[in-house]
């Protein structure tokens, strides 16, 4: 459960739980906490564990402490799965995907645990949406192949504000899992996509088509 909350692509860090250095690491973290040192640059998937609800804390020069003014209404529940990140103490910087924009901050290290088991191909597979953003997924003998289109302001835009049409984009590729993250090449453009549950978050290198034109957001299957 969470409250929706806008969130900014970054790159962010690999995350250490409980002095363990977490597994399944990659790079281009599509999220941004505030209040972070920026010191590391990778991200890894976790999942929520512990009693009870995880509170996000606000991300400001004196927070995240203890502080209960800190706090903040979102929360997490045990078995909710996040994207971790950059760390600051003893808080790691998450994004928890949802049905809206997602959320992400700050959640304590100790409620968090690195998730191991790997997602099958078939996990990966299917036409993945955002908007009028489109990526599909497909695999063979392990290799995940994928095409995609995107989109800016949107696939069909107001004629009298945008006669020529609208800004298009192209991704696609092949790549090999690793753990719960792919990334597809495609001449100039490299899409990186994170899957946690049921979405698909993605983020792109910004060279994947026309102006404005982006892949980056939470994607579901269609």
């Amino acid at each position: 459960m969470t409250v929706a909350h806008k969130w900014t692509f970054a790159l962010f860090g690999l995350v250490a739980f409980g002095g363990v250095h977490a597994q399944q690491a990659h790079p281009d973290a599509p999220f941004l906490c505030g209040g972070g040192d920026g010191s590391t640059d990778r991200t890894t998937l976790a999942e929520v564990v512990g009693d009870g609800r995880a509170h996000f804390v606000a991300g400001t020069d004196d927070c995240p402490p203890t502080a209960d003014r800190c706090r903040e209404k979102a929360y997490l529940i045990p078995g909710d799965q996040v994207l971790a990140g950059a760390e600051r103490g003893d808080y790691a910087c998450v994004m928890f995907p949802d049905n809206q924009d997602g959320h992400a901050g700050w959640l304590p290290r100790d409620r968090l645990r690195p998730v191991q088991a790997q997602p099958s191909p078939s996990a990966w597979e299917g036409d993945w949406v955002q908007g009028d953003n489109r990526i599909t997924i497909r695999h063979h003998n392990g290799i995940l192949h994928a095409d995609g289109e995107a989109y800016y302001p949107m696939a069909d835009p107001p004629p009298d504000q945008f006669p020529g049409g609208p800004n298009l984009g192209a991704m696609g590729g092949e790549a090999r899992l690793s753990g719960h993250h792919a990334t597809f090449v495609d001449d100039a453009c490299e899409v990186s996509a994170f899957l946690v549950g049921k979405f698909l978050v993605v983020s792109d290198n910004h060279q994947c088509g026309g102006l404005n034109v982006r892949f980056d957001g939470i994607y579901r299957r269609r």
